[in-house]
């Protein structure tokens, strides 16, 4: 795996997307905002109708829908196998982590690229009520219960096996607060929580911070850490280079992917590798388990208008 060059623009003629891509995912929710609006036109006016597959996941019943069809997820695993080509497009500004997760595992060592297209916003909802805080915006109408993604799910095991918990977070404190209240002081060992910096408009750590002070004043977070907003490739390394040394054998990573979506796309990165590093060890006969991640989500409804305007447009490339 190589990550190559990212790529920054006001404008999406300023990206350098390839015309030539075998197969192009995008989400289905393509009117929330003045992104996705923008993205899916350009989308489809650019690409074949034949190479354009959106997508979504469906958390209740654990079927993948591709173009209106819905499908298993061991049928949408291979019709994703039997699509992807060899370039692949992943436009992540419409594509939630869960789906970006699914499909990126099984692309993953079986494509030579994959791009990832993300646009910012360039301001998000603020919350209605003139009571609420400034730091509150209205981002989700609602959220389902925090469930695990399929396919990165470990046993804790009966030998005392405990979860360190890192949380990527953004500007809803109480995604991290239902995860941390469902638990109970079960099963998770450690809290780390990953601000991100510098945001996309100045100031916007502020809204973050403030959003998750509980979690520090009560001492329910035993690290915060800060990591690039804009950068995978330094999620990546943060993951693995910071947290995974520090990780005891019989216990698990859990990754909660709250914050920005370059995050969420380093974290989805690290996740599949893993688990690609875990079916490699089996394949040979070592069936000692390795560090195991598990990953968690809880499924946004997402509120319409939730931003507007567009920021910067990024594109990050990975050679597998």
């Amino acid at each position: 795996m190589k990550f190559l060059c990212d790529q920054k623009a006001i404008s999406i003629e300023g990206i350098n997307l390839r015309s030539d891509y075998d197969c192009v995912f995008i989400g289905t929710q393509v009117d929330l905002d003045d992104r996705s609006e923008l993205i899916n036109r350009y989308i489809v006016d650019v690409y074949s109708e034949q190479r354009i597959f959106k997508v979504s996941y469906e958390s209740q019943t654990f079927q993948m829908i591709i173009n209106g069809v819905e499908y298993t997820l061991p049928e949408a695993v291979e019709y994703i196998k039997s699509i992807s080509g060899n370039r692949v497009l992943i436009e992540c500004t419409t594509i939630d982590f869960v789906e970006l997760t699914l499909i990126l595992r099984e692309v993953y060592d079986k494509v030579d690229s994959i791009d990832f297209l993300y646009l910012t916003p360039d301001a998000y909802g603020k919350a209605l009520s003139p009571s609420i805080s400034r730091h509150d915006f209205r981002l989700s109408d609602s959220f389902s219960k925090s469930m695990p993604v399929p396919g990165f799910t470990p046993m804790l095991g009966s030998h005392g096996s405990k979860v360190n918990l890192v949380a990527f977070v953004g500007f809803e404190g109480s995604r991290l607060g239902r995860v941390l209240n469902d638990d109970e002081n079960s099963t998770i060992k450690k809290l780390m929580i990953a601000f991100a910096i510098p945001p996309f408009q100045s100031g916007w750590e502020n809204h973050s911070i403030f959003q998750h002070t509980q979690f520090l004043e009560n001492n329910d977070c035993d690290e915060a850490e800060f990591i690039s907003a804009n950068s995978p490739l330094s999620t990546y390394e943060f993951l693995s280079k910071r947290v995974e040394p520090t990780i005891e054998d019989s216990d698990v990573l859990q990754l909660a992917a709250y914050g920005t979506k370059p995050c969420s796309i380093g974290a989805s990165i690290y996740a599949v590798e893993k688990l690609n590093e875990q079916a490699s060890r089996i394949e040979s006969g070592n069936y000692s388990m390795g560090l195991q991640v598990s990953l968690q989500y809880d499924f946004p409804n997402k509120s319409t208008k939730r931003s507007s305007g567009i920021g910067h447009y990024y594109l990050y490339s990975l050679t597998v």
